[in-house]
């Protein structure tokens, strides 16, 4: 596979073979970065026509066949998104796959991490395509946020302060811990006694954004709330901290806890203060898929605690990435997945649809200043496992 100009490839001859998904889904995506013989791309799955004027002979060819040009504007090998980019691309390419009546030709330009470059690729992306799919990273959305003149999918949340001037054609559907966090609260708020919640996290960087986004919503409802930060070392939480909230617990027991924690500082924490009160947690208290739990060891520690998910990891039979999988790169492969289809109404012209996608309920609405909602699928721990919940919150 040869490289060309502007780092621009074009994946339209997609074919029905499942290994380029597993080299994606193991992060060896060379195949898609580097040089590669005629036999290799073969076996590789992905045929790569090289697109070198994208804006040229090779959009008359794709017009005369009736198709929609699509731009993948995601992160080369080098950069700092890269094994990222390569799960969100498996996700897409799979999607594709499955479409047998698909009629778009899908064009990768790779992003770095520099705004400049990225803003130059993402025009090139834009004057060459009908649409955009990309960027990845929340600070490259926001640099981009005005630019777009062709319907632009971005891969990552909102702006996180509101600041952007986000253009009409620009949909960010990205995944987000504060997102997650505020619908969490909702359901934890609904669902419990009054009373006051207690809010704990450790001091990296997405716990604490999840954590104020539990006590923002809450104040929303009314609730008082204790935002509590764990001391951590080495994996383990401080054992002197426990023992005090221990100890505080016992004494005035909280109504309700959020956790903004990994899996393995929520079983410390529940081996520390007991099952007495009910604990709610984001996605990250998730570590298996449905199909894996099967063969997982039970966690009898965490039972009863309530946590939201994307609906495909809490289903059989929609693994993509196999056992192995890292659970954070099974949720973007869903989000490849659901940019797919989300991509396809818009290109026939909806302004408003919904979407029961794979990583939850979306809802689009273009009709306006661009509108995105996303609902997860409440989930359980019971005998152990994390099981869906029927009803909603």
């Amino acid at each position: 596979m040869k490289r060309e100009q502007g780092s621009v490839k074009s994946l339209t001859a997609l074919q029905p073979l499942a290994a380029m998904l597993t080299i994606l889904i193991a992060g060896l995506c060379a195949s898609l970065w580097t040089n590669t013989s005629a036999a290799q791309q073969r076996d590789a799955i992905v045929q790569n026509d090289i697109a070198v004027d994208p804006a040229g002979a090779a959009s008359s060819r794709e017009k005369a066949q009736g198709k929609a040009r699509i731009a993948l504007l995601l992160p080369a090998r080098k950069a700092a998104l890269a094994d990222a980019a390569a799960a969100v691309q498996a996700g897409f390419l799979a999607a594709v796959q499955a479409d047998t009546h698909s009629n778009v030709s899908i064009f990768l330009y790779e992003t770095s991490d520099d705004n400049q470059a990225n803003l130059s690729q993402y025009r090139k992306a834009q004057a060459a395509n009908q649409l955009v799919i990309g960027p990845l990273a929340r600070n490259i959305t926001s640099a981009l946020a005005s630019a777009a003149t062709v319907p632009t999918i971005a891969l990552s949340p909102m702006p996180a302060d509101g600041t952007a001037a986000l253009s009409p054609l620009l949909l960010s559907m990205g995944l987000s811990i504060e997102d997650e966090a505020h619908q969490l609260a909702q359901w934890a708020h609904a669902t419990e006694a009054p009373g006051r919640a207690w809010i704990l996290s450790t001091n990296a960087s997405w716990q604490r954004r999840a954590a104020h986004a539990f006590q923002q919503e809450l104040r929303k409802k009314g609730r008082p709330a204790n935002l509590i930060e764990i001391g951590i070392a080495d994996g383990v939480l401080d054992p002197e901290r426990l023992s005090q909230l221990r100890e505080q617990a016992h004494g005035a027991a909280p109504a309700l806890i959020l956790l903004a924690l990994d899996y393995q500082q929520a079983i410390q924490l529940r081996e520390a203060l007991g099952a007495e009160v009910p604990l709610y947690g984001t996605s990250q208290l998730n570590p298996f898929t449905a199909a894996q739990w099967e063969d997982a060891e039970p966690q009898p520690q965490l039972e009863g605690l309530r946590l939201l998910e994307i609906p495909c990891r809490l289903q059989q039979g929609l693994d993509v990435s196999g056992e192995a999988a890292n659970p954070d790169f099974d949720r973007l492969q869903a989000l490849g997945r659901d940019a797919y289809e989300i991509m396809l109404p818009i290109l026939a012209g909806q302004q408003h649809f919904s979407i029961d996608g794979d990583t939850g309920q979306l809802e689009i609405d273009f009709s306006g200043p661009v509108r995105f909602s996303r609902k997860l699928t409440p989930a359980q721990y019971e005998n152990g496992r994390v099981i869906a919940l029927p009803e909603t919150p």
